[in-house]
């Protein structure tokens, strides 16, 4: 219940999701989340590649 909840404010739904249909939503604005974060730290320079740091869709590969 408090996942949808929270993804029907999140997106801004006129009703609450279906149970599932709100766990798959999460995931997927988790993993946006994620990625932007990521993606913003490395743009920013707080994340720099070098030979054995490599980024790949948004993740730090060792």
């Amino acid at each position: 219940e408090q996942i949808q909840l929270m993804v029907q404010r999140l997106l801004q739904l006129n009703g609450l999701p279906a149970p599932d249909s709100a766990d798959a939503l999460a995931c997927a604005i988790s993993h946006a989340h994620h990625s932007s974060v990521v993606g913003g730290l490395q743009k920013s320079g707080a994340i720099t590649t070098g030979p054995r740091r490599r980024i790949r869709a948004g993740r730090i590969l060792g």
